[in-house]
């Protein structure tokens, strides 16, 4: 999957995070991510955001509703980042699934990243 969203995405090491679950699965799952950025260039592991949660789908819904995040997918979503830039008020984080409804991670990564002005905001 990293190799994907380094290579096919384009996305830096830096622009990717780990969401795992609280448990020897996310853990392995972690160090392996982090052993995969470190072969695509990643020179300070301290800038890469993990977040840990409870392995129980109703504590990852809580936790996303406590972050007010919004559920939108595939097209939906590349229009809400576009809005936010133009209205001054870019995301500092986006979620994807590889295995989202309408648009997969990949294709919408891709998108993300081709914007003229970057939707969000991470890239000069």
């Amino acid at each position: 999957m990293l190799d994907a969203l380094s290579e096919i995405a384009g996305l830096k090491p830096e622009e990717i995070a780990f969401f795992t679950q609280r448990d020897s699965y996310g853990d392995a799952g972690f160090t392996l991510g982090m052993a995969a950025l470190q072969r695509h260039g990643l020179r300070d592991p301290r800038t890469v955001l993990h977040v840990g949660y409870e392995r129980s789908t109703l504590a990852v819904e809580k936790q996303a509703l406590a972050w007010r995040s919004q559920y939108d997918v595939g097209p939906e979503a590349l229009q809400k980042l576009r809005t936010a830039v133009q209205e001054g008020n870019p995301y500092g984080l986006a979620l994807l699934d590889i295995r989202m409804p309408g648009m997969d991670g990949l294709t919408l990564a891709r998108a993300i990243k081709a914007q003229p002005s970057p939707a969000l905001g991470l890239w000069p």
